[in-house]
C-alpha cells in the first residue's frame, strides 16, 4: 500500500491496528497468521497498534526490526542509511538483526545509522516529531471508509456507519 506524493494514507489493518502513511511511504504485509503480525515499511508512518500478547507486531525497515508491545509510535525510514523510531505511547524494542539497540518508552527516540551500525538514543517531544500527521485532512476520490478512519484517528472517537453501503462511496 503506497501513499501518493503530497498525500497521507490512512489504513486499518486486519488486526484493527491503525496506520497513517506519510507521503510517498509504502507498507506491505501478508495476512496476519501464525505467531506474529509483521509489516515492511519504506518511508515514514505513524502506527497505533492493537495489543495482542499472543502475537507481537513487528515492523521491518531494512535490517532494523521494531517489536511493538501495544503502543503508538512513529518510524521514519526515508533513506536506507538512517532510521528513526519515536514512541508516543507504550513501549517498543528496536533491534539491528539480533542486536538490541533500544527499549523505548514515551518521548524516547533512537536513530540508527545502518551504514556504520551506530545508534543514538534521545529524549524528545514525541508530539512535535509526529505533528506531520496532525495537519489538515485532504482527500481526493477516496472511499468514505478511509475518510471516516482518518477522522476517527484524529479525534480518537469511533465513526459508525448506519448504512454500511456508504463505506464504498467516494468523496
Amino acid at each position: 500500500i503506497k501513499a501518493a506524493p503530497q498525500t497521507q494514507r490512512y489504513l486499518l489493518l486486519p488486526d484493527s491496528s491503525r496506520v497513517i502513511l506519510n507521503e510517498g511511504a509504502t507498507l506491505s504485509y501478508r495476512a496476519f497468521t501464525g505467531k506474529s503480525r509483521e509489516v515492511q515499511l519504506s518511508g515514514e508512518a505513524f502506527f497505533d497498534i492493537t495489543h495482542d500478547a499472543q502475537r507481537p507486531f513487528i515492523v521491518h525497515t531494512g535490517r532494523i526490526k521494531t517489536t511493538v508491545l501495544g503502543t503508538a509510535f512513529n518510524i521514519k525510514a526515508g533513506d536506507s542509511s538512517h532510521i528513526t523510531v519515536t514512541v508516543t505511547r507504550g513501549k517498543d524494542k528496536v533491534e539491528d538483526g539480533n542486536h538490541a539497540l533500544a527499549l523505548l518508552t514515551p518521548n524516547q527516540q533512537v536513530t540508527v545509522d545502518t551504514v556504520s551500525g551506530t545508534s543514538n538514543n534521545a529524549t524528545v517531544d514525541a508530539a512535535s516529531v509526529t505533528s506531520w500527521n496532525q495537519q489538515g485532512l485532504k482527500f481526493e476520490d477516496s472511499p468514505l471508509e478511509e475518510v471516516a478512519l482518518a477522522i476517527a484517528m484524529r479525534f480518537r472517537r469511533p465513526v459508525i456507519f448506519a448504512d454500511s453501503t456508504l463505506k464504498n462511496k467516494h468523496v
